[in-house]
């Protein structure tokens, strides 16, 4: 194994030297509050105002920014922070050896009772997440737990069954199940892909904000992908280990063939789930901007073509040439609203429905590539209603003797 995570992060390194980072992003004044003014033509003018980005939120970064996307901003903190507590929880659990007597209600108690804290509070405590003046539909928390359930629900309901077909893995625990898996497994599954999918978008987040766009991100970005989906894979089926209510035929095996093989749920997920209302790089939020510049003095900034516009606050002045749509537009109250918003421009607003729709189809690509490596490897596939543990009563894990 340690070769194994030698070559990838070898690799990773080799690719490294090949980025280019991004030059410093432009000076733009820091917080300040201007009033944009916009004239289209001699006979309408409107103004409103606008707040723009700061140095800081278009620089290399870990989190959202705060002045532009606050609601996903506090939403990836929120599930950082609430993954440290259920991995205290978790480990006590098992560290102190109290699965020993839990039974099907302890089961559903502790997993249940962690899962609603993450699935509740976009309804009943919004303002943790910024989301408090959105429509519950429309707020990041709603979405990014929907997306999860719903990739989280196909991956117990359908791809466990690969685990016990390809790697002859067994759930041996006393619970109730739904198509031959434990229901609390289901609600595990969501605190745990909530913390490893908000990881996955700061590292994504922080490569894609920190080198310059081209071939060797590219190819960089889906090293890192793949790095992240098997290193998170290994690090699961790692420190489950001390938990033996779960089993492999073989764990060499499942460490090394198996990390590969669930890996693949990242492989998709990862990309797939930052999408959602996810800004665009530095360079992608001063797009719909022609060119800005800061200087020191009282004159107005003039742009080009049918439209002028300028921020003053005191002795600063920032010209702005408006992008060419918003020149174009017969609409002063758009051109301005569009101004207003131009930071913007480069993000990426998934509505709910479009979230779901989004989960759904990374479960199918999911599904599909796992059935190509079953069918690559020979492994037949077996569909159980009922889990072995449920007819044999020597298969329950220890210390219960009863079927499970």
């Amino acid at each position: 194994m340690a070769r194994n995570f030698a070559a990838i992060f070898g690799f990773l390194a080799a690719m490294g030297i090949l980025l280019e980072r991004r030059p410093p992003p432009p000076q733009v004044p820091e917080k300040k509050t201007f009033r944009y003014s916009a004239t289209l033509s001699s006979r309408a003018s409107t103004s409103t105002s606008f707040s723009p980005p700061s140095q800081h939120a278009l620089g290399p970064r870990w989190l959202p920014p705060s002045s532009l996307n606050p609601a996903k901003r506090a939403t990836e903190l929120w599930f950082l922070q609430y993954g440290v507590f259920w991995i205290v929880c978790f480990g006590i659990i098992i560290g102190g050896g109290l699965y020993e007597w839990f039974d099907r209600v302890h089961y559903m108690g502790v997993c249940v009772g962690l899962a609603l804290p993450l699935l509740l509070q976009p309804l009943l405590a919004p303002e943790l997440t910024s989301d408090e003046g959105t429509p519950f539909g429309e707020r990041y928390s709603t979405k990014a737990n929907a997306w999860i359930a719903i990739f989280s629900f196909i991956g117990n309901y359908w791809y466990t069954h690969y685990f016990y077909s390809v790697l002859r893995a067994q759930y041996t625990m006393r619970s109730w199940d739904i198509n031959g898996v434990p229901i609390p497994m289901f609600f595990a599954t969501h605190f745990y892909f909530t913390f490893y999918h908000t990881l996955s978008n700061c590292a994504l987040r922080r490569l894609e904000s920190t080198y310059v766009p081209g071939v060797a991100r590219t190819l960089f970005t889906a090293a890192l992908v793949a790095a992240m989906s098997y290193t998170t894979a290994f690090m699961e089926t790692l420190t489950i280990a001390g938990f033996p209510c779960y089993k492999f035929e073989n764990w060499h095996e499942a460490c090394t063939i198996g990390s590969a093989f669930y890996g693949i749920y990242f492989l998709v997920s990862f990309p797939m789930f930052r999408r959602i209302d996810e800004l665009g790089t530095p360079a992608d939020l001063l797009a719909p901007v022609a060119k800005m510049t800061t200087r020191n003095g009282n004159g107005n900034g003039n742009g080009s073509g049918n439209g002028h516009s300028s921020y003053s606050e005191h002795s600063r002045t920032t010209e702005w040439v408006a992008p060419a749509h918003l020149r174009a537009s017969s609409s002063a109250d758009k051109a301005a609203a569009a101004a207003a918003s131009a930071a913007r421009e480069a993000q990426i607003c998934l509505s709910l429905w479009q979230s779901v729709m989004e989960a759904l189809a990374s479960g199918m690509i999911v599904l599909c590539l796992l059935d190509f490596v079953r069918v690559w490897l020979g492994e037949d596939m077996h569909l159980r209603l009922d889990r072995p543990c449920k007819s044999d009563a020597g298969l329950t894990c220890a210390p219960f003797t009863e079927t499970c």
